[in-house]
């Protein structure tokens, strides 16, 4: 409220707006986090205050498919919020973004169909997610005026994109191996990234100990575990939210490290498809670390 003040009565210059507007958008980030550890809880309080603070950053979807979507399907090639080694944040971003809603959206479409409901009806909960930010950005519009709503889009856009950076580094090349009856074995720490930084820990509810989140999605922030056998990151999200938007960089970094993790195995590895074509194929060395697109 305070930046569309700011917007609406034009006390900075272009760039500052713009600035404001990035910092707005950080803030919006960091508000999907706080949505991500309330919306695992079972108290109905929690699981509302989640969906409000997603409305910011227009990603209300992200309360359906990150605990019915992206938790059951983490670490594999279906889903959309794990991130394939060989595969750059700007080819991810996409990808995941129009996963989510798209997964999202099926989620809701078979929760109701069990319920006999139609998918176009107040107990969709995409649906009421997205009401929430039209009302939200609508009540700001009629008290500011409508030169606030482009900068409420972009702030929105730099949030749910912050929110993919992190998801493209928490989970980037690991994959759960199938079980003998097909289906994919159970998510331990090994399939996410953790990093036991403590200042971005303290700032982030715990995210980085993203392992044992995964492996025990109830458990409160306060109480998740560090694991020395999960896979490490070699910095805090800061770092590496910075790395991730530079691809040659990040290859450099976190190929090395994630074909150390599956013993210089690539085939292990959720590989981008192209990768994955070429070690069908029998091109490259296994052991060696291909490079990305």
């Amino acid at each position: 409220m305070w930046a569309c003040g700011v917007w609406a009565h034009g006390t900075l210059s272009l760039t500052g707006d713009l600035g404001l507007t990035a910092t707005t958008g950080v803030v919006a980030g960091v508000a999907i986090n706080t949505a991500h550890e309330l919306g695992h809880k079972r108290e109905r309080v929690e699981r509302r205050l989640s969906r409000m603070a997603l409305a910011q950053s227009c990603y209300g979807h992200f309360y359906v498919e990150h605990n019915h979507g992206h938790h059951i399907r983490v670490a594999t090639p279906e889903d959309p919020a794990s991130s394939r080694m060989g595969e750059s944040f700007w080819r991810f971003l996409p990808r995941a973004v129009l996963g989510s809603v798209h997964s999202a959206w099926q989620l809701e479409r078979r929760r109701l169909g069990r319920r006999g409901r139609p998918v176009w009806s107040r107990h969709n909960d995409v649906l009421s997610a997205w009401a929430i930010t039209v009302t939200l950005y609508g009540a700001l519009c009629a008290v500011f005026g409508w030169v606030v709503l482009p900068y409420l889009a972009l702030q929105g856009v730099l949030g749910f994109c912050l929110l993919e950076t992190v998801n493209y580094l928490e989970h980037y090349g690991l994959l759960r191996p199938r079980r003998p009856d097909g289906r994919y074995e159970r998510v331990s720490p090994q399939h996410s990234w953790n990093s036991n930084n403590t200042f971005s820990n303290l700032f982030l509810f715990q995210l980085q100990r993203h392992s044992d989140h995964h492996a025990n999605p109830l458990r409160r922030y306060q109480t998740l575990r560090h694991f020395d056998e999960a896979p490490q990151l070699p910095s805090g999200y800061a770092t590496m939210i910075v790395l991730a938007w530079f691809p040659p960089l990040w290859r450099r970094v976190m190929d090395p490290r994630l074909l150390a993790h599956y013993s210089g195995d690539a085939r292990r590895a959720n590989l981008c498809p192209t990768l994955r074509a070429r070690q069908v194929a029998g091109e490259g060395s296994p052991g060696g670390a291909p490079g990305g697109t």
